[in-house]
């Protein structure tokens, strides 16, 4: 993915970060063909017409292969029988995985923040007017 090619040189790494993020998603929309079950299409706001609210059921496949490679990596050194390089990967990968799933959570939790303090302050504007 090249996500702005007039700012973005080099390494394109939003685009890397983007495919990183998204493939779990995509597996899980791949194992839903084989269960049968119909998965709809929703065209979502761009622009200023973003809600800025993150769905943290989006994240349950970053949670689930995140956790998956943390017991496969952990399988690998009890039994002593892994090789360091996917021993790396698998580090990698769950390191990646549970960095999205933390980064939305602190981004639903600074929303909550956010919202809660702005609610406080407009409780005391009432107050004092």
């Amino acid at each position: 993915y090249n996500i702005n090619p007039r700012e973005e040189r080099g390494l394109l790494l939003k685009g890397k970060l983007l495919s990183l993020a998204a493939w779990p998603v995509y597996f899980m929309a791949f194992l839903s063909v084989f269960a049968g079950k119909r998965l709809g299409y929703e065209v979502t706001p761009k622009g200023n017409a973003q809600i800025h609210k993150i769905d943290l059921n989006l994240f349950f496949p970053h949670a689930l292969f995140g956790t998956a490679t943390a017991i496969c990596l952990i399988a690998g050194f009890v039994s002593n029988n892994a090789p360091m390089n996917l021993i790396i990967v698998a580090l990698l990968n769950t390191l990646a995985m549970y960095g999205f799933v933390t980064w939305a959570l602190w981004d639903r939790l600074k929303l909550w923040y956010y919202e809660k303090m702005s609610q406080r302050i407009l409780k005391v504007a009432r107050t004092t007017v």
